[in-house]
């Protein structure tokens, strides 16, 4: 094989599974085909090494969670072997191989001339060892690149961790920055460069350096002291609200609401400062969405990022505290939000937490809200949240806002009629409970949960912890000292803040949550009034288009609930006599 480049660290050992070893050799092959070197006059083969987080989830004893590998090529662009690996796969001795396209990436990008193809499963993005970018005030796309060499390449990455290369020739992975090695094996997130410069070029960095972070929370990598620094500047946070399009900001805070822990990740997007910068950034200073977040986190007497950290927090807390106590029946019991299940019904998991982080600025516009219908207010709050600001889709928008009033509606319920759950006269309050469940649905159990969060929250409003800064260690080798010192002290508020102080409220939900079963049992999200809208016109031809329809639905639901085996001639008996105006 050809000798390591002078000035790099290598390793040999790395695993590689039959279904990689298989693509390597193919890529290999389409490398070592003379019509390549005739085409680009190249004196030998182009070095192919696999870059990024592949070469690092290896590293780290794992197997990468996703199929997308990044290949790097020294002496030909990602544009032109992408085509030339295209032309080798229609050979009729590779027909049964997989390639599904070959394509340029995002038109901005187009310049770097990358490639991308589908092979044997894989999706792969080739791309020129480049260096010498230069960047502008406006985006974060370099204005110009240069072809460079692996060790160039390297340096321009994002975090050092993320800097190797697995070589395919000589199958090594190489350290061309003599860091990435060393800050893999001791946890730490760093840049290769100066970290405030790397981070203002490019502030997408900084997104992905907390996702990253969260998501090997487990293994305890923490954030180099310049690095931290940086994510808490002002210039990168204002060069993330103006160089990154809120779509790409958007999907690396999907990827920390995805991930096994989204309090961690969230909880470090509130340490850095960051929060305003991603929600309250995307609106001006005077829009009705930026006053009401102002004077909520004012309401609150803490940042309103706190705020919603701490109901994130509690959500999660509240799903261990169910499935860590079989004889507890809470709104949790149902909700599972193991890895296999966000793999399986990721959505469903992420709307549920995303509704929880924003609990505090719906219950806050409630409380503020004068100007317009406070619920029309809260939902167009959460719209320009999670649709303007993160650019998550209209379906979601709906999934979380239905999510939030359903909860307003379920706290509501527990203080309606206080005591009566269990006793004789909770007749009224087993008919307000069948008209939210048939609102709700049988998922109602999601929607119960987030109201356990949001008066779990206020019922702990004196129990608060604070939010340290993400640069507070003073000496970088006191970080693992001062990080264990502050986990101590915080699981020790914690276990006081969520269990000394929600004894009293779980067991309300606990009675509520048994209750509700029984009122469930006869699935009211499932029943339908026997005179529709059609019917009740022929029965009563004076009724107007509109609510009143409605409200006639609905006494026909509300008089089943109370009694189930109505006749159908009953009912009509009922609407002629409670509706006698509309005959």
């Amino acid at each position: 094989g050809r000798p390591v480049p002078d000035g790099v660290s290598t390793r040999r050992s790395i695993d590689v599974s039959r279904s990689e070893a298989r693509l390597f050799e193919l890529l290999l092959r389409a490398a070592r085909q003379p019509a390549l070197a005739a085409e680009f006059q190249l004196d030998r083969p182009p070095t192919l090494r696999v870059a990024g987080g592949w070469v690092r989830d290896k590293l780290l004893g794992g197997e990468p969670d996703t199929s997308d590998i990044d290949i790097t090529l020294d002496s030909v662009t990602g544009e032109a072997f992408a085509k030339h690996l295209h032309a080798l796969l229609r050979d009729a001795d590779l027909a049964d191989l997989s390639l599904l396209s070959s394509r340029r990436k995002a038109v901005k990008s187009a310049h770097l001339a990358p490639g991308s193809a589908h092979v044997l499963g894989f999706r792969i993005d080739f791309v020129q060892v480049r260096c010498g970018e230069k960047y502008d005030s406006s985006s974060r796309i370099p204005l110009w690149t240069k072809v460079g060499t692996p060790q160039e390449d390297a340096y321009r990455r994002d975090l050092t961790v993320n800097a190797c290369f697995y070589n395919l020739t000589t199958r090594q992975v190489e350290d061309f920055t003599h860091r990435g090695l060393d800050d893999i094996a001791r946890r730490v997130l760093r840049t290769p460069t100066a970290a405030h410069q790397a981070l203002v070029d490019d502030p997408i960095r900084a997104l992905r350096v907390l996702r990253i972070a969260n998501t090997y929370a487990p293994q305890k990598f923490r954030i180099e002291r310049s690095l931290a620094l940086a994510l808490a500047s002002d210039d990168v946070h204002q060069a993330l609200q103006v160089k990154v399009a809120r779509e790409r900001v958007g999907a690396e805070i999907l990827k920390i609401f995805a991930a096994p822990c989204p309090a961690c990740g969230m909880r470090l997007l509130t340490q850095s400062g960051l929060f305003w910068s991603i929600i309250a950034g995307s609106s001006s200073a005077n829009s009705p969405t930026s006053r009401l977040l102002m004077n909520a986190g004012a309401m609150y007497g803490s940042g309103l990022d706190v705020q919603c950290l701490e109901a994130l927090e509690m959500s999660e807390h509240l799903v261990l505290m169910s499935a860590n106590d079989e004889n507890v029946q809470t709104p949790t019991e149902a909700l599972d939000t193991s890895a296999e299940n966000v793999l399986r019904d990721e959505r469903k998991t992420i709307g549920v937490r995303v509704a929880a982080y924003l609990s505090p600025v719906y219950s806050a516009v409630l409380t503020l809200s004068t100007s317009e219908p406070a619920f029309a207010c809260a939902n167009s709050i959460v719209e320009d949240i999670i649709r303007v600001a993160l650019r998550f889709s209209r379906r979601d928008v709906h999934a979380v806002q239905w999510l939030l009033r359903m909860a307003h509606r379920f706290r509501t319920l527990l203080r309606t009629v206080p005591g009566a759950i269990d006793s004789s006269t909770g007749h009224q309050w087993r008919l307000q409970a069948a008209r939210v469940l048939r609102d709700s649905g049988p998922s109602w159990r999601q929607p119960l949960h987030l109201a356990m969060v949001a008066d779990s929250i206020e019922a702990c409003s004196g129990h608060r912890f604070d939010i340290e800064p993400l640069s507070l260690p003073p000496v970088e080798n006191d970080c693992d000292r001062f990080k264990e010192e502050y986990n101590t002290r915080r699981r020790a508020d914690g276990a006081a803040k969520h269990d000394g102080c929600s004894e009293v409220l779980r067991s309300n939900y606990t009675s509520m949550t048994e209750a509700l079963l029984s009122v469930a049992s006869s699935k009211p999200w499932a029943q339908r009034a026997p005179f529709d809208g059609n019917a009740v016109r022929r029965l009563l031809p004076a009724v107007p288009s509109g609510p009143q329809i409605k409200e006639i639905l609905d006494a026909q639901l509300d008089w089943i609930s109370e009694e189930s085996r109505l006749s159908h001639g009953e009912i009509e008996h009922r609407l002629l006599r409670e509706f006698q105006q509309y005959q």
